[in-house]
């Protein structure tokens, strides 16, 4: 580590991500608190990869060299992200919610 946060490279669909997300929780709870709170995790969890991006889980198959990481107070956010430590980036390519299927969405985004 360099005693510094990485820099975040976020893939161009990752701020309609975290929307689509606080907006989804928004609309299914009726309480667009609820909707601010999950974005704000989803920063929140954004943060701690740039704070240690090594701590991500690595993947494999189709996500080979991508980690994995989840976070938000119940775990159902999970952030899709490669590490660079040449550049000391990470790579962002989605951010999910819950059951969406991040396994499929993230190897189009990679292979775009």
């Amino acid at each position: 580590m360099t005693g510094r946060p990485w820099r975040l490279a976020l893939h161009p669909l990752v701020p309609g991500d975290v929307v689509r997300i606080g907006r989804h929780i928004a609309e299914v709870s009726g309480d667009s608190s609820a909707g601010r709170r999950r974005v704000e995790e989803a920063e929140t969890l954004l943060a701690a990869i740039a704070e240690a991006p090594l701590l991500g889980a690595p993947l494999d198959g189709a996500l080979d060299g991508f980690r994995r990481r989840q976070g938000g107070r119940d775990g159902r956010l999970t952030a899709i992200y490669a590490v660079d430590e040449a550049a000391i980036t990470a790579r962002v390519l989605l951010v999910a919610f819950g059951a969406a299927d991040w396994t499929s969405r993230a190897a189009r985004r990679r292979d775009a």
